[in-house]
C-alpha cells in the first residue's frame, strides 16, 4: 500500500505469441499507489463463565470503507483504466473457550 511500480509506457505486438507486449518505462519505480487508510478497533473481554476462562472478542477493520489501492488494472492497450482494491469494512467477533 502506498508502494512505488513500474508504468507501463506502451506496447508491441507479438508476432510469436499473437498478443500485445507490454513495453515498461526506463526509470523503475517511478509511480506510486495511493496511501493506505485505515481506522481500525478492536475490544478483548477477559472473563470467567461457569469457573472456564473465557476470552470474547469484537473486531472492526477499515470502518470508514477507504478504498486503498492495490494494484493497477490496464485496458488490452497497456493504459491504467482502474485499480484492483484491498478488502474494505470488515467485522468479527469471537468466543474463545479454555477447557
Amino acid at each position: 500500500p502506498g508502494t512505488y511500480f513500474t508504468p507501463i509506457t506502451g506496447f508491441e505486438w507479438n508476432d510469436e505469441l499473437g498478443i500485445n507486449r507490454p513495453l515498461f518505462g526506463n526509470s523503475i519505480n517511478t509511480e506510486r499507489l495511493n496511501h493506505y487508510h485505515n481506522v481500525g478497533f478492536t475490544y478483548t473481554y477477559l472473563t470467567s463463565i461457569l469457573g472456564k476462562t473465557t476470552v470474547i472478542f469484537v473486531n472492526l477493520n477499515n470502518i470508514f470503507n477507504f478504498k486503498n489501492q492495490q494494484l493497477p488494472l490496464y485496458n488490452e492497450e497497456y493504459q491504467i483504466k482502474g485499480f484492483t482494491h484491498f478488502q474494505r469494512f470488515t467485522f468479527y467477533t469471537g468466543l474463545i473457550v479454555t477447557l
